[in-house]
């Protein structure tokens, strides 16, 4: 990993780790860290994953609904780890980049028009 994408990765943990403390809803465990806010999708997360054997442990976490359905990892690690995690069957959903979100269904280079009246 590099040195700027571990310390960017690190600070939006920290920020996560401090919101579900504080609202009473983070779940520390030894190989990663997680909120899950009830009617909200942020930040409801998996995130910090200190080891890639708990990726299967995760999923089935995920499966039963004891864990958010989405895990974060920096671009390097997410390819590091692209066998183990294809293992424990997660697929990438989105990825960031200058805080700009990039979806499946709108990957990078693709420009969607939206049209509409409002």
């Amino acid at each position: 990993m590099e040195q700027d994408e571990k310390h960017i990765i690190g600070n939006l943990f920290e920020h996560w780790a401090y919101v579900g403390e504080r609202a009473g809803l983070l779940t520390t465990a030894p190989s990663y860290k997680a909120v899950m806010p009830a009617g909200s999708d942020w930040p409801r997360r998996v995130f910090d994953v200190q080891q890639p054997e708990a990726l299967a442990h995760i999923a089935t976490q995920i499966r039963e609904g004891l864990l958010p359905d989405a895990v974060t990892f920096t671009a390097s690690v997410a390819e590091a780890l692209a066998a183990p995690l294809a293992a424990a069957g997660f697929q990438p959903k989105m990825s960031l980049q200058g805080m700009i979100i990039y979806l499946r269904e709108n990957p990078p280079g693709k420009v969607r028009n939206i049209s509409g009246s409002h």
